[in-house]
């Protein structure tokens, strides 16, 4: 029972860092983008 939620837990950090990351890399593309834009 314990393992079981430990790996749902595990996942669920895992996925909310990953979306973290993939939208603080679109960001930081965006960002750039509109910087070479100026």
């Amino acid at each position: 029972m314990y393992i079981v939620v430990l790996i749902e837990t595990g996942e669920l950090l895992g996925l909310s860092l990953l979306n973290q990351i993939y939208h603080k890399s679109l960001y930081i593309e965006e960002k750039i983008i509109r910087d070479s834009h100026i």
